[in-house]
């Protein structure tokens, strides 16, 4: 059985972002490249979301519910070069991350109860 999940952007709530540090950040002009590496000590995500089928094989999901979410200590590197031939293009993307902890509280999504508790438990 197949489990699609389906979230609304528009009602998407990002918290705690305003709070970041950039430890590096490097422009050069002479081969175009741009790196920046930042850390955000927090983010905590709100999210409605609907499953459909309401049930799986293994334990029945809530149809609708919202879903949190708390990561801690993560961390984006991002460095890209730039090419000129007949206008500016991009020769090269890198993208890195890495993150403490994540914990997603799936109380609502599980229906409440104790298997809610503990998966909302398990890292």
């Amino acid at each position: 059985m197949q489990l699609v999940i389906e979230y609304d952007r528009e009602n998407l709530e990002l918290r705690k972002l305003s709070t970041f540090l950039i430890d590096r950040a490097k422009l050069s002009l002479i081969s175009p490249t741009i790196s920046v590496n930042i850390f955000i000590s927090e983010i905590f995500v709100i999210q409605a979301i609907t499953t459909y089928p309401a049930y799986c094989d293994m334990y029945p999901l809530r149809d609708a519910g919202p879903f949190e979410t708390t990561v801690r200590g993560f961390r984006v590197y991002v460095n890209t070069a730039l090419g000129y031939a007949r206008g500016m293009h991009m020769k090269r993307f890198d993208l890195d991350f890495s993150l403490r902890a994540i914990k997603i509280y799936l109380e609502n999504f599980m229906g409440g109860g104790k298997i809610g508790q503990l998966m909302s438990k398990v890292r």
